[in-house]
């Protein structure tokens, strides 16, 4: 019976001095941070450039190359060095790539950028860690004969490329964003769609900036979509590079909205979704929302007085604002436009214009929403294009033609027969004054 109780006690004794032992171990382990950097990738430390052409038998580095004279180069093998990360450029004879392929901008300090092109199937561990953040590369690569285009710069396609990441540190979404993507259930930011917008179709995504309504031009990919719904062009606050996303949505549906954007830009968090059946290698990021929360920002000025009295004159009821962005309601009506008007005498008509060539001269009048009214909120600018009678506006003609800036008010009108969806602010004039 004595030898069992001192059995007992050594068991109790071991049990406290495990429990012990565990718990210091947890403390430990919370209190001591890690210090070990993670590097993916498989370029191995030590392994130099140098060494890398060597044996990849290549000599010709990008340095080699000056800006202008690639088409010396075309379908050569080129190695580059240097800091990468994700873009967005497809262009020249590369404009057709973004389905199959991601694009990486190589950058080196006093050295010419490079844009290489990479089959998505080829690379998924290099992209998936490019959309973590940069990483450095070594890479040969060659300016195919078949894509190069004249002017297109140091635009190249992959051949051999190794990489390293260390530990890099992502970006955490803002609990705003953060927010509402917990309360309307989405798993995507713009950002993780943004550099595979056909691989991540059909798939919705939060989008949170600040907003501000522009014309179909912005937005080609939908302009059927014109008589039924509007464009908002967001900023993507979130994303390091501040995206531009055009976002389509329903007139009916979202009609406060559009009517809080005609009066002045608006910040969102959005909903939206590129549809796969639209996307092509030019629809550019353009979605449709699906739904939204916004906030007014800063009023747009109001018309000047002077434009109110010649508004009430002519019996005007519409300003240009009202008609850029929704001109299928206003075909045929009279509408009021104002600001400083310029023209290029080397302009020529175009689209359902272009019969006016002879008869008929082209100004156009960009002005700020937000006039002499200091924001600073990056913006786009959009105004009209509008075709005066050369006979009877002859001294406008005349103006303009010395003076390279013009004050101007002005009656315009869309003609039924001259519309076209996605054609953006353009009219005739039936009316100008000067200021």
């Amino acid at each position: 019976m004595k030898r069992l109780w001192i059995i007992m006690v050594i068991l109790l004794l071991s049990g406290c001095n495990a429990a012990e032992q565990g718990e210091k171990s947890s403390k430990e382990v919370e209190k001591t941070p890690s210090t070990v950097t993670k590097t993916i990738g498989n370029l191995k430390e030590g392994y130099t450039f140098d060494e890398f052409m060597e044996d990849q038998e290549v000599s010709l580095k990008g340095t080699d190359i000056p800006y202008r004279v690639e088409e010396e180069f075309t379908d050569q093998s080129i190695a580059l060095e240097g800091k990468a990360q994700l873009g967005r450029y497809y262009n020249y004879g590369f404009n057709k790539l973004e389905g199959s392929h991601f694009v990486i901008k190589v950058t080196k300090k006093d050295e010419l950028d490079w844009y290489v092109y990479l089959p998505r199937e080829e690379y998924p561990d290099l992209f998936e860690a490019l959309k973590k953040g940069p990483v450095d590369v070594y890479a040969t690569v060659s300016i195919p004969k078949e894509y190069f285009e004249t002017g297109q710069g140091h635009l190249s396609i992959v051949e051999e490329i190794l990489f390293k990441q260390s530990d890099v540190e992502e970006k955490p979404l803002d609990d705003e964003l953060a927010d509402y993507m917990k309360e309307h259930s989405v798993d995507l930011t713009a950002r993780d769609i943004l550099y595979d917008l056909k691989g991540m179709s059909d798939r919705p995504f939060a989008l949170s900036g600040n907003a501000q309504l522009v014309t179909y031009r912005y937005a080609s990919a939908y302009k059927d979509l014109e008589p039924t719904h509007f464009v908002l062009s967001v900023r993507d606050t979130v994303n390091s590079e501040e995206q531009l996303w055009r976002i389509v949505f329903d007139r009916m549906k979202y009609k406060e909205l559009y009517e809080q954007a005609l009066g002045g830009m608006v910040h969102v968090n959005v909903t939206a979704m590129v549809e796969e059946d639209r996307f092509t290698e030019y629809s550019g990021t353009n979605a449709v929302g699906q739904d939204v929360e916004f906030e007014p920002l800063e009023r747009y000025a109001d018309t000047s007085v002077e434009g109110q009295s010649y508004m009430e004159e002519n019996g005007l009821s519409f300003i240009g604002r009202e008609v850029l962005y929704d001109p299928i309601s206003y075909i045929e009506e009279p509408f009021f436009v104002e600001g400083t008007a310029e023209m290029d005498p080397y302009a020529t008509a175009s689209g359902e214009y272009e019969d006016l060539q002879n008869t008929h001269f082209r100004m156009d009048i960009v002005e700020d929403p937000y006039g002499e009214q200091y924001v600073d909120y990056p913006r786009a600018l959009e105004g009209w294009t509008l075709y005066l009678d050369r006979q009877k506006y002859r001294h406008i003609y005349e103006k303009l033609s010395q003076e390279k800036y013009l004050g101007v008010m002005v009656t315009a009108r869309i003609p039924r027969d001259r519309y076209k969806m996605g054609q953006g602010g353009t009219a005739l004039v039936e009316n100008v004054v000067i200021k």
